[in-house]
């Protein structure tokens, strides 16, 4: 049985994901501006959604607290990567 968090978070995502593409495409903003964060996060839940689908696990929806401070690390390294 699947859970409807992971998979329509997954499908949201990929949503998201194909729609910033064509605002990308079409110069619309703000989702120019904004492209970076919001592929990337979209990518990160794509991808969590089609691991669950494949694996019936999902980092994010099972992993709870070890998800969000692996992604607050990952903004702090980035920071420092980008300075």
């Amino acid at each position: 049985m699947i859970r409807p968090a992971p998979a329509i978070s997954g499908l949201i995502a990929l949503a998201t994901f194909l729609l910033a593409h064509a605002a990308l495409f079409w110069r619309v903003e703000p989702l120019l501006t904004w492209f970076y964060p919001i592929v990337w996060w979209s990518y990160i839940f794509m991808v969590d959604g089609l691991v669950y689908y494949r694996t019936g696990r999902s980092l994010i929806w099972d992993g709870g607290r070890r998800f969000w401070l692996m992604a607050a690390w990952s903004v702090v390294i980035w920071l420092i990567f980008e300075a």
